[in-house]
């Protein structure tokens, strides 16, 4: 009967870790730049009051955090099944 050792955990390195999380970082800024823009320029045109708009870019703050954490979970999952050999 033969035993084969399990394979070492993966360890990401500062590298992998920066690159991410910069990578996320631009992603959603620049989407929620665009949006932004987006919410402004469609409220100014429909004369809707600061306040709606203001409410509306809050909105899409508070999404562009929430996809900068998907973002940084999805790749920091991806990069430990690269580093562990899982993908080739």
């Amino acid at each position: 009967m033969t035993t084969e050792a399990a394979a070492p955990a993966a360890r990401l390195d500062l590298h992998a870790i920066l690159a991410v999380v910069t990578g996320s970082l631009f992603i959603s800024i620049t989407g929620f730049l665009t949006v932004a823009a987006l919410i402004w320029a469609v409220g100014l045109m429909l004369g809707l009051p600061l306040l709606a708009i203001e409410i509306g870019e809050g909105i899409a703050g508070i999404g562009a955090v929430v996809l900068t954490v998907i973002v940084i979970r999805g790749a920091l999952a991806l990069e430990r099944q690269r580093a562990s050999g899982a993908l080739v």
